[in-house]
């Protein structure tokens, strides 16, 4: 890919201490089956085991799609997702964790497309299991069932129904400067991750849907 060439999606990882999991993560996103074009942004936060020296390796082998941000000094995670955002070129970003991966290897083309066919929606989120260690079997699904395949709005957050984070796609508002400094200002409400506040920000620019 160069970079003349339009990104559709940026893929956005955070990665502290993944040295274990950031590579079933990031084979995850490189096995995605799309005709859209996209890129992965990682951001380290000063790990100190073996996620950097993995993460670089794969950059080697894929400098066109892997671009790296290797902090120097842990600034901790509202801010590294914030820097990770603005690194982001594609008209919209997704989010994975160096400690999660994708089961669908689809996930791209169809959120990506659905975007692309409902401009009514600034975001797009899908539901996700949560698994432990060398476990294929979910202990648990979020969001409940009833919030499957509908729309989610600021009358439902008003609800005390916060949405989680993992994987979640919206339009890219950090390729302007309105845009990045509209979300900064979620770190001042809290110096924590804090999807509350997150969710809050990207509901006000508009709907979203809940694959």
């Amino acid at each position: 890919m160069t970079t003349a060439q339009k990104i559709d999606v940026s893929v956005y990882m955070l990665t502290y201490f993944h040295e274990k999991y950031v590579s079933e993560a990031i084979e995850s996103v490189l096995g995605q089956n799309t005709n859209y074009t996209y890129e992965l942004v990682i951001s380290d936060d000063c790990s100190k085991d073996n996620t950097v020296e993995i993460i670089k390796e794969y950059q080697r082998k894929y400098p066109e799609i892997i671009r790296l941000q290797l902090n120097e000094e842990n600034i901790g995670i509202p801010r590294n997702i914030y820097q990770a955002r603005c690194m982001c070129r594609g008209r919209y970003i997704v989010a994975l964790s160096g400690d999660d991966y994708w089961i669908d290897d689809q996930k791209l083309e169809k959120e990506v497309g659905f975007l692309d066919e409902h401009p009514e929606y600034y975001s797009l989120y899908n539901v996700t299991e949560m698994r432990n260690d060398d476990c294929m079997s979910a202990y648990a699904i979020e969001p409940p069932k009833e919030y499957w395949d509908r729309s989610y709005t600021l009358k439902d957050y008003e609800k005390g129904n916060t949405l989680d984070s993992h994987g979640f796609m919206m339009r890219n508002a950090f390729l302007t400067e309105e845009g990045r400094q509209y979300f900064k200002k979620s770190q001042g409400i809290s110096r924590f991750v804090d999807d509350a506040a997150d969710n809050f920000f990207i509901l006000k620019k508009g709907p979203a849907y809940i694959l």
